[in-house]
Formats: C-alpha cells, structure tokens, sequence
C-alpha cells in the first residue's frame, strides 16, 4: 500500500522504484548475490542492525546447521542424504563492522524455567519421522531429544517450525495449532504450549500442500487437509510422552536422577575432548560429589525397590566418573597437533584457562569445542 496515494501496488514494483540490480560475470561454482542498503529512513533502522537481521534470517532463510554449536548437524544432514531428501542450503554472509555468516539457530544447551528458577539442560540425541521415509513422502521431521523439563527459553529455536524446501513457513505458530488439534472431540488449546517444550523441524515436501501469499501457513486444500491429519498421529504422541515425563518428573527421584545425568553427560564430554586445566577437572569433581551426596540421601530415603532400581545405577556411574576425574591425564593441551610448539601450546591453555574463568559452562564449552576443533584435538 502506497502511503501517499493510498493504492494497493504489487511489491515487484514497490521495489523496482527503490532499487537499482546490477550483473557480473562469475564462475558457476563462484555465484552468489549482494544486498546493499544506503538511504534508509529512520523507519528502516532495524535493517541496519546486523543483530536483528540474523535472528531473522537464522529462522526463515535455508541456511546451514552450526556444527560447532549443534553436535547433532551432521547426524540430521546425514540421515537427509542417505534417505534420498533434498535439504537446499544457501550461505548468507552479513557484513558490516563485522563480518558474519548466518546459521540456524539450534545449539547443545537450552534453559527452562519452573517456580521462578532457570534450569539448564542439553538436546541428548536426535530422533527422526518417521523411520524410513523418502523423497515421495509428504514430509519428514527431525527433533531434539531432551528431558523435556519444559517450555524452552529461546524464542528462536523453540517449537516445531515447518519448512518448504528448507524455508520457514510462518514461525512455531502453525505448530502450536497442531498441538491444539490433538484433543478428543474438539480443540484442545491448552495442548499448544507442549510445542515450546521441543526444537525440531517439519519439512513438506508433497508438492500438493502449497505455501499461502504470506507464507505463515499453507493454502486450506484437501492435500494440507490430509498431511494435517496424519501429522495428528505424530502430535498426539509427543503430547503423550510430555504429559506422562511431567508426571514422574514431579517424583523427587526423577528430578535427583535429571540433574546426576546432567553432570555426568557434560563430565563425560570434557574426559573425550579433553579438560582445560587443572581447576576444570577440580571443579568437575566438585560438581559430581555434590550430585553423588544428593543420590546417596535419595537412596537413604527410597520411596520403593522401583527407586533403588533407578537410582544405583546413576550412583555407580558417579563413583566411576569420579575415579577417572581423579587419575586422568586427557588434558586437552595433549591432544593437539604435534607441530605446536611448547610456547603455542602456552599460549593455548593460558587462553583456555582464562576463558573457563570468565565464561559460563555453556559458553565455554562452545569456545572449547571452537578452538580445539581448529587445532586438530583427536575424539572431538
């Protein structure tokens, strides 16, 4: 819509009056396009945030997964490629003071909130739907595994999102109506919160279901119809299994047993990737006795043998994880590429030591990943 005039115009020439394109000859493996901005108006300021454009861009453009911040990337491309599905990619670069190149927003670690206080905790695998599909099926989604604690606290990557070609159609919201689909007779609206307990995607790909003109949903034909229906099934379960881990969640066992996980997966992670320092692996051993007298109480005060059962096995695990903490040698500095010399590797574990100071454990743990990465650290 004009605001002079008031006259609706199509947007091909709302930008024609604005923009100027010009064309130069690339090779076929060298093409790419550049966007520039100059002249914008108050109004426009956002557009010259680069901040605000790659949390948008993150979520809607088909760009590729973080491997150093998902540990799950490979795993997802992986399972696309040998099952036949397309899953289209483009490199976004965004520069300004910086330069900076766009991925989706998934990670490792999330947060989620109960009675006031943040908990953290980690995706523990992928899981896909369903089992064996191919690129005739209407669709294929990929989620996290998580303990399911609750609504995720990172408005990027929380819910279920539903893509076409690997774009975003719409935000979580058309999942969140799927969601609330899943009651007996009729809608059940409450049911749309499960969809901010997840991160995961939905990819269409029957050719019948058609994006509409804002592309925050499909065209309401008999295919969207159809899929939705049989996405009901895969809805339903997860409300199941949400309902159902809420309920032994609120079992004083099941929350000592999350939390021991917790510090075991991570413990176990910084043993293969070797640790930064000496204090890490002292503040490692604090972090497992402090979980290890928590188990030990839980047993003490074990409701049923279901519990002991539960419980000593984690406890075990503790005590042995601890032992290894006490005599390891698998610091990090150890496993770089020999042809580092004695003042580099100084330098590293004095950047190592520095950073596990001052940042916090998710921060550190993607900084860690990053650097030794780079260095060649064998079993990353």
């Amino acid at each position: 819509m004009c605001h002079r005039v008031r006259e609706p115009r199509e947007l091909s020439d709302v930008l024609s009056a604005h923009s100027a394109e010009e064309r130069f000859e690339a090779k076929k493996s060298e093409h790419y396009f550049e966007v520039e901005l100059s002249g914008v108006a108050e109004s426009g300021a956002d557009f010259l945030r680069g901040d605000l454009m790659e949390e948008y861009l993150s979520q809607v453009v088909p760009v590729a997964f973080d491997a150093q911040r998902f540990w799950y990337a490979k795993k997802i491309t992986d399972w696309a490629s040998n099952a036949g599905l397309e899953l289209p990619q483009v490199t976004v670069i965004i520069r300004g003071d910086t330069e900076r190149q766009v991925f989706k927003p998934y990670k490792n670690h999330y947060k989620t909130r109960h009675k006031g206080k943040e908990f953290p905790f980690d995706i523990e695998d992928v899981i896909f739907w369903p089992e064996n599909p191919g690129p005739a099926s209407p669709y294929w989604i990929w989620y996290g595994k998580t303990p399911l604690l609750g609504a995720i606290l990172d408005e990027q990557a929380a819910g279920f999102r539903l893509r076409r070609s690997n774009m975003a159609i719409g935000t979580s919201e058309p999942a969140r109506e799927l969601f609330a689909a899943t009651g007996v007779d009729a809608l059940t609206p409450s049911n749309k919160r499960f969809n901010d307990w997840y991160v995961g995607e939905i990819h269409v790909q029957s050719p019948d279901v058609v994006p509409n003109a804002r592309r925050d949903g499909f065209e309401d034909n008999a295919a969207w119809m159809s899929l939705k229906a049989d996405l009901g099934t895969f809805f339903k379960q997860r409300v199941g299994e949400t309902r159902a881990l809420s309920r032994d969640r609120n079992r004083p066992t099941a929350k000592v047993i999350a939390a021991a996980k917790s510090t075991l997966d991570r413990t176990k992670r910084q043993l293969t990737s070797g640790l930064a320092s000496k204090e890490q692996r002292e503040e490692l051993v604090e972090k497992v006795d402090k979980e290890e007298k928590k188990l030990t109480k839980a047993l003490e005060a074990r409701q049923s043998e279901a519990d002991v059962e539960l419980l000593e096995p984690i406890h075990r695990e503790l005590l042995a994880v601890r032992e290894t903490l006490e005599r390891t040698d698998s610091f990090a500095l150890k496993k770089l590429r020999s042809s580092l010399d004695r003042k580099q590797r100084n330098l590293l574990k004095r950047v190592l030591g520095i950073l596990h100071n001052v940042l916090d454990e998710e921060n550190f743990d993607k900084a860690q990943d990053a650097i030794l990465s780079h260095f060649e650290v064998s079993e990353l």
